[in-house]
Parts: C-alpha cells; sequence; structure tokens
C-alpha cells in the first residue's frame, strides 16, 4: 500500500472515529468520552503500524534529550503570556474590556487541598510535574533498552512501564490520557511518514486535527458563532507547526506529549475553557484572547511561519 493510501487510510480511521465518538458525547453529554475521543489518532496509529508491519515503539518512545522537554514545557506558556499581553494591548486601544484580571473567581483542589487565586499556580505546576514523571520513566525505559534486557520478562516490563503512564493520571484511572493517544497519530505516526516532505506533514496535519476538533464545535454553545468557531479551528490548525518542530527535532512522541497536555492544562486556567463553562485567572473575551482564539491563531501563525521558511531552506539544500 503507497503512503499516500496508508495517509488516507489513518486519517478515515481518525476523523470517523472521532466524528462518531463525539456524536455519542454531544447525545449524552458524558465528559469522560472525550479522552476516548482523543485516543482514536493512537488507534489509527497502530492499525497503520499493523499494515507497514512497525514494532510500536517505532512513533518514538525513547528519550532523547532533556532540551526538547524543556521547550516543550515552555512553549504553552509563551503563547499564553503573548494572548495576555496582546489582549491587554488591544484593550487599551479600543478602550473595552477585552481582558480582565480575576484570580478571586478561580478554587480548585491540588494534591488534597483547596486553594484559590495566585496561590493555585505553584500547586497546579508542580501537579503538572509530578504528572509528567511516569512518561519521563517511560522514555528513559526506552532509550536504556530496559525491555529488551529484561528477555523473556519484557512483554511483563512493557505491560509495567506503560501502566505507570496511568499512575497520576489527572482524570478517573482507567482512563487513558487523551494527549498521548493524540501524539502518537498525528505526530508519532503522520508526521513520521511524511517527515521527508515536512511541508506536506504540514499541510496534512494542520487540515486533520482541525478537522477532528469540529465535534467540540457543535457541542460547545460559545463556539455556535461563526467567528468563534473559525478562530478556534484555525487556532489548532496554527498549532500544528510547533507540535511537529518538536517532534521532529526529537524524533520521539514525549515532547509533543509534554505540549499537548501542557496546554491543556494551563490555557483554560489562565485565558478560559473553550469546551465549557469555568472559571478562569483572566475573564472577558474567549474567543479572541484564548490560546485557541484568535491571538493564539495570530501567534502560532507566526511561528507557523518561521518554521515554514526553515524547512523550506532545508529542502532547498537537500535538493542542491
Amino acid at each position: 500500500m503507497s503512503r499516500s493510501r496508508q495517509t488516507t487510510l489513518f486519517v478515515a480511521i481518525a476523523l470517523l472515529g472521532s466524528w462518531v465518538i463525539g456524536a455519542a458525547w454531544i447525545v449524552s453529554q458524558q465528559g469522560w468520552l472525550s479522552q476516548f475521543l482523543m485516543w482514536t489518532p493512537g488507534v489509527a496509529a497502530l492499525v497503520l503500524q499493523w499494515v507497514r508491519r512497525e514494532p510500536p515503539r517505532a512513533l518514538g518512545f525513547t528519550f532523547t534529550g532533556a532540551a526538547p522537554w524543556a521547550a516543550a514545557f515552555a512553549y504553552p506558556f509563551a503563547v499564553i503570556a503573548g494572548c495576555i499581553t496582546l489582549g491587554y494591548a488591544i484593550g487599551a486601544v479600543t478602550g473595552t474590556d477585552v481582558i480582565h484580571f480575576q484570580p478571586d473567581t478561580v478554587q480548585f483542589p491540588v494534591f488534597g487541598v483547596t486553594a484559590s487565586g495566585l496561590a493555585l499556580v505553584p500547586l497546579r505546576l508542580a501537579r503538572n510535574l509530578v504528572i509528567m514523571l511516569p512518561w519521563l520513566a517511560l522514555a528513559l525505559a526506552y532509550r536504556f533498552g530496559l525491555p529488551e534486557r529484561l528477555g523473556g520478562g519484557r512483554h511483563v516490563a512493557r505491560l509495567a512501564l506503560w501502566g505507570g503512564v496511568f499512575w497520576l493520571n489527572p482524570g478517573p484511572w482507567w482512563l487513558p490520557p487523551g494527549a498521548i493517544g493524540e501524539e502518537l497519530g498525528w505526530r508519532g505516526w503522520l508526521v513520521r511518514v511524511w517527515r521527508d516532505r515536512p511541508l506536506t506533514a504540514l499541510a496534512l496535519t494542520a487540515a486533520s486535527w482541525s478537522a477532528f476538533h469540529l465535534p467540540i464545535v457543535v457541542l460547545v454553545p460559545q463556539l455556535h458563532a461563526p467567528l468563534a468557531a473559525l478562530a478556534f479551528l484555525a487556532s489548532i490548525a496554527a498549532a500544528a507547526a510547533a507540535f511537529q518542530a518538536l517532534y521532529l527535532w526529537s524524533g520521539s512522541v514525549w515532547p509533543p506529549v509534554v505540549a499537548h497536555f501542557t496546554w491543556n492544562f494551563w490555557n483554560p486556567f489562565f485565558l478560559g475553557n473553550q469546551y465549557g463553562p469555568g472559571a478562569s485567572m483572566f475573564g472577558g473575551q474567549t474567543w479572541l484572547i484564548n490560546g485557541e482564539g484568535l491571538l493564539g491563531m495570530v501567534l502560532n501563525c507566526l511561528v507557523t511561519v518561521l518554521l515554514v521558511r526553515h524547512w523550506r531552506a532545508g529542502q532547498r539544500t537537500a535538493e542542491v
């Protein structure tokens, strides 16, 4: 089967599967279905690996250095900070309430302690880092070939290692972390298969990743406004380049997973939840200031332009 046909099959499984689960989510209003929706690209990747006769580790489970992990962790905070800065700048120019600081409205339990306002930030930061510990342990285990070294016990070892991924999952213990499922598919399979043609990989993942979020547009009333829906979908597409760059740099799914989870963990905390109601540190016009809104799209588009220029230059050099 050609690469193009494999890609068509992958996208069909990922999108149709997510839309079916999304429809069930919309009808039942059961939020836990969102985690299974997020795993449809990972399932599609595993199906295509079987077609290609590849081992699962081909997706990139190994630790390849601290720098990509650090960059992946920092990137969401950089975009959020940019959105806040631009939001206040727009508000100052227009004289409208684009964004305002409202820490007293935020209260969550973290590590069994209920805190509010700015006191939540260090607690959630610690929680974010702790959640990533089993991912780091798994990546290091693959880095040093632990499953192979255990010989006959390697299958049990793999189960134990992957079981650790569920150890500190912030949701119910039986739900697989959705960020891992998405990144196994979008970056671990789709970008990897087209890594020799990064611009093609970007076009495919940007379009597919955006279409993957269509059930959210149907589900969430605040996204029913055309401008809000377009800004949301366009911001998802624009973010694809940064996530692709993390994967191509590291050759591992873990930096994109770190970026994805950290983004989902902090963007709604600071800038409001595009997926439903919820308190946030900054209030205002969510469709505009959110990292998955218009300002997030603008910032991610700037990064995309820089990365596209870099990849084009690399292709021209390779052709020479």
